[in-house]
């Protein structure tokens, strides 16, 4: 068998114009990509030529709304475009006094102080409703340093001011919880639980019950809401301040919206009937409180001995202080019944003269 081979019809003039075709579109190429660089480097993107190239950015200042601006500008220096102050926005005396007469109204809407015995004790001075008084203020001055058991002596009509234990008001005494403070008729105590016995007898209808719900008021909101606090009013029988839509509790817990509850039972507070002391005592340490702030108008039924014993033995470790509302009249050099119950009870006495019905 005979093998035929096909001639070749290519030749080294096909080769030849192939790579000069290729060499031709090369270059093009590295040509275009030199124009192209040089363009960015001496113009402005789509133009040719034109200024050299130059970093652009933002920069803002405070001006006025129409854009001008006069900061970091000499006047009368420029042209009326760059040097234009921006217009000045004229101010009125009545604005500014509005807004001062706006914030005063605030401010004076709360209570920074708890009000003064002297002021609630007697008829010709006033206060306001939040505790605060319309007379002038002398400077704070604390009972001193009283003797436990002994009378504290706090005479209506008075300047001395029933303060947080922080504003240095009243003197520090009794509690063994140390989770917070307060102050009853200028006597400081400090404890987790509080207990407030009130006597609501006749004998303490008018200017002295109205001490006794403004005081109470006021002592119940220097707590804070990990304390808890109970009311205990007495004359013959005792009942103890229940709270409305809250379920019946020994003690409560001091929150904002408990002492608000608690400040609307207060009001309502009236006084009627004889006096039995010993019985809400008793039932107050039943409580086992940190403090209790006893108070009472009368000497009246005196508590023997043997009540007394009574309650020592029940007293735990609570302090006990004595507020007693008297007249101002002498008394014997000896202890009473009272004065004994406070010393007994490592607490404070003091006596507050008041008005009687």
């Amino acid at each position: 068998m005979r093998s035929t081979t096909r001639p070749t019809t290519e030749g080294p003039g096909n080769f030849l114009l192939g790579s000069c075709v290729s060499l031709a579109v090369h270059l093009a190429i590295l040509l275009l990509g030199t124009l192209l660089l040089k363009g960015c480097q001496q113009a402005s993107p789509g133009t040719a030529g034109g200024e050299v190239f130059r970093e652009v950015g933002l920069f803002v200042v405070d001006g006025a709304e129409d854009g001008r601006s006069d900061v970091g500008l000499l006047p009368g220096t420029g042209t009326d475009e760059q040097t234009q102050q921006a217009p000045q926005i004229p101010t009125t005396a009545n604005s500014d006094a509005d807004q001062t007469a706006d914030s005063q109204n605030a401010a004076s809407r709360v209570p920074r102080q708890i009000p003064d015995v002297g002021t609630l004790t007697d008829p010709d001075r006033t206060g306001d409703n939040d505790g605060s008084q319309s007379s002038p203020l002398s400077g704070l001055i604390g009972p001193g340093a009283a003797i436990a058991g002994r009378s504290g002596g706090a005479a209506g009509g008075s300047d001395s001011l029933i303060q947080p234990l922080q504003s240095g008001g009243a003197r520090k005494s009794g509690g063994t919880g140390g989770a917070g403070e307060t102050t009853f008729m200028n006597i400081a105590g400090i404890g987790k639980s509080f207990v407030y016995v009130i006597d609501t007898s006749s004998s303490m209808d008018g200017p002295r019950l109205r001490t006794a719900r403004a005081q109470l008021k006021a002592s119940l909101r220097l707590l804070q809401p990990n304390q808890q606090f109970a009311v205990i009013l007495y004359n013959e029988y005792r009942v103890r301040l229940k709270l409305r839509r809250q379920a019946e509790q020994p003690m409560y817990y001091a929150t904002d919206v408990n002492k608000q509850l608690a400040v609307q039972e207060i009001d309502r507070i009236a006084s009627d009937s004889g006096t039995d002391h010993k019985p809400a005592l008793l039932e107050a340490l039943s409580l086992k409180p940190d403090v209790v702030y006893f108070l009472t108008d009368g000497d009246e039924p005196q508590l023997s001995p043997a009540d007394l014993r009574d309650i020592a033995h029940y007293r735990n470790s609570a302090t006990i202080h004595v507020i007693k509302f008297g007249d101002g009249s002498l008394t014997s050099r000896t202890l009473n019944w009272l004065q004994k119950l406070a010393q007994q009870g490592q607490g404070e006495y003091r006596e507050i003269i008041a008005d009687a019905p």
